[in-house]
């Protein structure tokens, strides 16, 4: 593999410095990363491949990335219930000399939806009509939807989850993994 260079003195990469970054990338993603693993699309989100994490530590890896992150917390006080966001900022350094290579963010809510809500099972079974519409009201409005349990369509009532704090932890690695990704992505 060609010896890379990375320029963070504010200077311009020269055609073949930048050529042999995304050569190397390329060639990384050929033999070691993998769809769906390393890389691959986020369902609602595009046909657009995305980064994700294992293949950003790949790529921090390779490239001699270290990062350091600066956790900030916000809570919800005038929403009450404890939730909280927490954002974070992620600089890429040298792990050889310390330098700044780029930086990341990320942000994540227990305000989130899959943070926020659970799912409860209402022990009845979807009416043969809803299917006929799908028309939300029949199963009791916009909180209830069909799921399917042991072969059977039953419905589900969307409700809030009673702490919080159970996703605290939860959140604020995401938004650290989010920052990750983003931060290798602005570096490479």
């Amino acid at each position: 593999m060609n010896e890379m260079v990375i320029n963070n003195t504010g200077a311009a990469m020269s055609v073949a410095d930048a050529t042999s970054q995304v050569q190397q990338i390329q060639q990384l993603m050929a033999s070691v990363m993998k769809v769906g693993e390393h890389f691959g699309t986020i369902p609602g989100c595009g046909n657009k491949p995305t980064l994700l994490q294992p293949g950003a530590q790949k790529l921090a890896l390779m490239f001699g990335f270290a990062p350091k992150y600066e956790i900030d917390k916000t809570c919800y006080g005038d929403m009450g219930d404890g939730h909280r966001e927490y954002e974070v900022t992620c600089e890429i350094v040298s792990r050889t000399t310390g330098d700044l290579i780029g930086q990341g963010v990320g942000v994540c809510s227990t305000m989130e939806g899959k943070f926020r809500y659970r799912s409860e099972n209402t022990g009845s079974a979807v009416p043969s009509d809803y299917w006929d519409t799908k028309d939300e009201s029949i199963l009791g409005g916009s909180d209830f939807h069909p799921r399917k349990v042991s072969g059977k369509w039953m419905v589900f009532h969307r409700v809030e989850h009673a702490n919080p704090a159970d996703y605290y932890n939860t959140v604020k690695k995401m938004a650290k993994k989010r920052a990750f990704v983003d931060a290798v992505l602005t570096a490479t």
